[in-house]
């Protein structure tokens, strides 16, 4: 597992209210980009994993998050143009409407769901709003990390 450095108080705030049950549909994450808010989020997540699973099975998930194919894990980014072979400047609103379907689908062994969006800062108005009303209607036992790099 990678170590996360720094932060320990924030990660255990949440690690408490997520085993308490009390942990918000929605975080954000900010801070300049290159920092590390993705690496934290990830590793969070694999302790939420190591701590509610036996050792087999969160070994499974673990390899699952760090391949970035784990069922219950969506990360959301700017997509890929094959035309172009660049990455596209935002993330499109159908990005964000696919997420509607993920949050009613079954759940792997039990586990939450978790949504990383990779930056606020790249959404477009329409993704934006689009992704409004699911903040606004969250589903239980789905998570939905924000990302911004502005403050």
């Amino acid at each position: 597992m990678n170590k996360s450095h720094g932060y320990l108080n924030e990660k255990e705030f949440l690690k408490k209210n997520y085993f308490n049950n009390t942990l918000s549909n929605s975080i954000i994450i900010y801070g300049q980009k290159g920092i590390g808010k993705k690496t934290f989020i990830i590793n969070l997540l694999k302790e939420f994993i190591t701590k509610s699973l036996n050792e087999e099975k969160a070994y499974h998930n673990i390899n699952l998050i760090d391949k970035y194919l784990h069922p219950n894990l969506r990360f959301i980014t700017r997509d890929f143009d094959t035309k172009t072979n660049k990455k596209k400047e935002l993330i499109s609103i159908d990005q964000i409407r696919k997420l509607n379907s993920f949050v009613n689908e079954s759940s792997l062994d039990g586990l939450s769901k978790f949504i990383i969006i990779d930056s606020l800062d790249e959404l477009t108005v329409n993704s934006s709003n689009c992704l409004l009303k699911l903040l606004e209607e969250p589903n239980n036992n789905t998570f939905i990390f924000l990302i911004s790099h502005q403050f």
